[in-house]
């Protein structure tokens, strides 16, 4: 079974103006050979090949056919390169649109915890004013008010320790 580099050779060992059709049939027959067994990596070589070869064909009415089938093979192999790189874009298409769609769920979350946040950081600050109303009232109790002063002190330091842990 020939190879890509089996079809090289062939191709390289033509010389355009004194080779016998005989070689250009061969040759082709080792390209057409190595074509069934190529890898999806070596399909841009082929094409190479191919393409080298028919350059080095004379235009010969006796290699008229086989002009026309490796032209033939030429598109053939155009078209599997094309399905390939359409299949791996495609592929990539996917994989693009499942990251972006997960990116757009992280998103939603981190907006979700911003709104939270500031909703948090609003009560917090409502809740430092009631302090500080609460504290300039404290201020302007006298000594017959003592009990209520000291309750309402414990409340002060209750709330001031929730304020540091925010």
């Amino acid at each position: 079974m020939a190879n890509i580099q089996d079809a090289r050779n062939a191709v390289n060992n033509i010389d355009s103006e004194i080779s016998p059709d005989r070689v250009f049939v061969n040759a082709f027959a080792v390209i057409l050979e190595a074509s069934k067994s190529a890898k999806p990596a070596e399909n841009s070589t082929l094409q190479d090949i191919i393409g080298d070869f028919l350059t080095k064909l004379p235009n010969r009415m006796t290699l008229s056919r086989l002009r026309n089938t490796a032209d033939q093979l030429e598109t053939d192999v155009m078209i599997v390169i094309g399905s390939e790189r359409t299949a791996a874009i495609k592929a990539r298409n996917q994989e693009l649109t499942q990251l972006a769609k997960a990116l757009g769920i992280q998103i939603e979350g981190a907006n979700t915890d911003a709104e939270r946040l500031t909703k948090i950081t609003g009560e917090i600050n409502k809740a430092t004013q009631a302090v500080n109303t609460l504290k300039t009232l404290v201020s302007q109790l006298d000594n017959t008010d003592a009990n209520v002063d000291a309750k309402i002190r414990a409340i002060i330091t209750a709330l001031d320790e929730l304020d540091e842990i925010f």
